[in-house]
């Protein structure tokens, strides 16, 4: 069955040594490193997910700022606008005045020129229907 010597003590004793040995030239360096490893990635994860939400966050602010910008242009454009009716309506404005000027010199000439032509066709029609009375009288006589 099984029987005890002197080779299982020895062989226990180099098998405890080279677990021990294996241990540290072996296994401890290589935990260690994976340790470090784990540590790294992790890490770099950490600081990926910061670096994310700065980012994030530096891009949220930017398109606030967009917004904002955009609000500003058309508030501005607005302003604008505005402004542009109000001169497009002073000058109508200033414009209908001149015309209207215009109009009543027009007319004021226009009636002068009527009472003119009414006159002057007064002194025809007198002239002429002295000449006509004239003429009548003479054949008359």
């Amino acid at each position: 069955m099984f029987e005890i010597n002197i080779a299982l003590p020895l062989i226990l004793i180099i098998f405890l040594t080279t677990l021990f040995l294996v241990n540290r030239i072996l296994f401890r360096p290589m935990l260690a490193m994976m340790e470090e490893r784990k540590k790294r990635t992790i890490g770099g994860q950490i600081q990926a997910g910061k670096t994310l939400d700065h980012y994030q966050k530096m891009f949220a602010g930017y398109q606030e700022k967009l917004k904002e910008a955009y609000q500003e242009g058309y508030r501005h454009k607005d302003i604008v606008r505005g402004e542009a009716m109000q001169s497009r309506r002073q000058k109508l404005a200033e414009a209908q005045e001149k015309a209207q000027g215009i109009i009543s010199g027009m007319k004021s000439d226009l009636s002068r020129q009527i009472d003119e032509s009414k006159h002057q066709l007064r002194l025809e029609a007198n002239g002429l229907a002295e000449s006509i009375a004239s003429r009548i009288l003479l054949r008359n006589n």
